[in-house]
């Protein structure tokens, strides 16, 4: 992801996408919970929030509903841009490019996430069925 950031931007996109999708699956398959596979990214990190039991002490809870919302609105940035100036669908030719500044917060955004998702599933896997 991070070489592509400025060599091929749709491409470090799409991968960027790509790889929170499979950080939520991995863990999401380690903890034994079935996909249907219709799911969406929004959906996935929802999945795997939930799966890897993020909670908190009460007084904090507000703290990391907004925390946690805007979780969800990045994942969902992520699933749009990929769409719009990512790898994933074939543009128009005449389609906008993105700048390699996009690609690099698409690129950042996922590893913070996945990588957030996953040490927190691993943190936690003594819940693991």
């Amino acid at each position: 992801m991070e070489t592509s950031a400025v060599s091929d931007p749709p491409l470090a996109i799409g991968t960027a996408k790509e790889f929170v999708e499979t950080i939520c699956k991995g863990i999401l398959s380690e903890r034994g919970i079935p996909l249907s596979g219709s799911e969406d990214i929004p959906k996935l990190v929802r999945m795997t929030r939930e799966a890897i039991g993020l909670s908190v002490p009460t007084k904090t809870a507000d703290t990391l509903h907004k925390t946690l919302s805007a979780l969800a609105t990045l994942t969902q940035g992520i699933a749009e841009l990929r769409g719009q100036l990512g790898s994933g669908h074939g543009p128009h030719p005449k389609a906008p490019q993105a700048p390699p500044e996009v690609a690099w917060l698409e690129v950042r955004s996922a590893i913070a996430l996945g990588v957030f998702l996953y040490e927190t599933h691993r943190a936690n896997a003594s819940v693991v069925p």
